[in-house]
């Protein structure tokens, strides 16, 4: 199957040009050339919030010396002050946690920000993701739940057999406080499919990151890398933003570091996906790959194909709307791996329907019926769709 790319909107290269790598002289001209002509501004706000980019858009527009518009500042004043809560609250859980015995690093969120650009604000939180170890589940959602937060994603019980079976099919559960409105999502896995970046466990998270006054754990450099390709590379890469994150973390690097880098996501199992990732910051920025990884990567045949569903996917709209809109992310979920192990696992995590098992929650000798009864579950919500409203 033939994916044609469409050609970037105004708008789309404008918001390409404020994350062409860190501050300074080439992200400057970048964003003044990408407003000539000037684009549709309200167009513009409108793919900021489609990319979750409101604060790196208006630094990179103020850098530029161009205003940004009032909606704009106050749409990143508010990315920024939820940034600083999560981080806070990051810090909080940490103690709370090793209090309890419970090892937990912090992935994403305002940490890789403080990373990428040396202030936790520069990159839009919608929640703040926690890293545990499996066995540890049961017990940190109590303690999050003894600090009034609600189970909003998981199993029916967080106990067995609604436990095993959430563990052995899913990475992560997530909780709301209703009252600060703060969404946590806590992973015991990191990505979903063992066979495209092979397992890591939480002593893996070697390094502290000092982000204000607090000492927060998280990956160390080569696992961050492998991890976030992997994750924008199942997610087929629909936000800008994670790209924008492989474009800074490699920003200022040499082709060895580069090199690297890439051989630390090979050695992990990450290697589609980080040469995806890499392809996609060539295209989009011109990120220049050294020789032997470029190679490597034009040797893939998989990879153009899945290079043109990535881009579509950036340009598209963020959620597809349709009956069967969840068929074509299925085929390409099928052809990122061809590994029989890899396509196994998919198939036993898509076998479970969790909506199904909360409002049919059966007893564990009866667990088998439910990869009997996923298709049917799936049809039946597809052809009983309705199309939201145009707003």
């Amino acid at each position: 199957m033939e994916v044609a790319n469409p050609m970037p909107s105004p708008e789309f290269r404008l918001l390409a040009a404020c994350a062409v790598g860190l501050r300074g002289p080439d992200r400057d001209a970048a964003v003044r050339a990408a407003v000539e002509p000037a684009p549709d501004w309200p167009a513009f706000l409108a793919m900021i919030r489609r990319h979750r980019m409101a604060p790196l858009a208006v630094d990179a527009l103020s850098c530029a010396g161009i205003a940004p518009s009032v909606d704009l500042k106050a749409l990143a004043t508010r990315d920024v002050r939820q940034a600083l809560s999560l981080c806070a609250e990051a810090a909080r859980q940490q103690v709370r946690f090793a209090s309890q015995g419970i090892a937990m690093a912090v992935v994403k969120g305002p940490v890789l920000s403080q990373l990428l650009y040396g202030t936790p604000g520069l990159r839009q939180c919608k929640d703040l993701d926690l890293w545990i170890a499996p066995e540890d589940v049961a017990r940190s959602i109590e303690v999050l739940k003894a600090d009034g937060y609600q189970v909003v994603g998981g199993p029916p019980t967080f106990a067995s057999p609604w436990l095993d079976l959430w563990l052995a099919t899913s990475k992560d559960s997530v909780v709301c406080h209703p009252q600060t409105g703060l969404i946590l999502e806590l992973h015991h896995r990191l990505i979903e499919n063992p066979h495209l970046m092979g397992t890591l466990v939480v002593p893996d998270a070697l390094r502290e990151v000092s982000v204000g006054r607090e000492l927060l754990r998280t990956l160390s450099e080569g696992d961050l890398f492998s991890y976030l390709c992997t994750h924008g590379t199942v997610s087929r890469w629909f936000r800008l933003k994670w790209l924008a994150d492989i474009q800074a973390l490699l920003s200022g690097k040499s082709p060895e570091e580069v090199a690297r880098l890439f051989d630390a996501a090979r050695a992990r199992g990450a290697e589609r996906a980080a040469g995806l990732a890499l392809r996609l910051c060539r295209r989009l920025w011109g990120l220049p790959l050294p020789a032997e990884v470029a190679k490597r990567l034009d040797a893939d045949r998989s990879l153009p194909w899945l290079e043109r569903v990535c881009l579509n996917a950036l340009q598209g709209p963020e959620f597809p709307y349709g009956r069967l809109r969840a068929i074509p992310h299925l085929l390409y979920l099928w052809r990122l791996n061809s590994s029989w192990a890899y396509r196994a696992r998919l198939i036993r995590n898509l076998s479970v329907d969790w909506t199904l098992v909360h409002h049919l929650p059966l007893p564990k000798r009866l667990h088998f019926l439910y990869p009997l009864l996923r298709l049917p579950s799936w049809l039946w919500r597809r052809f009983t769709y309705v199309t939201p409203p145009v707003t």
